[in-house]
């Protein structure tokens, strides 16, 4: 997985990535705002969006800063 940065001071916008807890449960999607309506979208396009309008399970924890992919995996011995 990706090491990443979340900055919970920083305000979501329409297109950011944010870390967010749903149900529970943490994942990073996009945040899109559309005809009034909160959406949570994934990059992957095997999963659906999730509309989070007024839910009372999710909480956005803030926006995402920065991500360090890692390329290279390390063999195990």
């Amino acid at each position: 997985g990706n090491i990443i940065t979340v900055d919970r001071s920083i305000t979501p916008i329409n297109g950011q990535v944010v870390m967010a807890s749903v149900e529970g449960e943490f994942t990073v999607k996009r945040f899109v705002t559309k005809k009034g309506r909160i959406w949570l979208t994934p990059e992957n396009t095997a999963f659906e969006p999730i509309d989070v309008t007024g839910r009372e399970d999710v909480e956005i924890y803030g926006v995402v800063t920065n991500s360090i992919n890692q390329l290279l995996r390390r063999r195990q011995p």
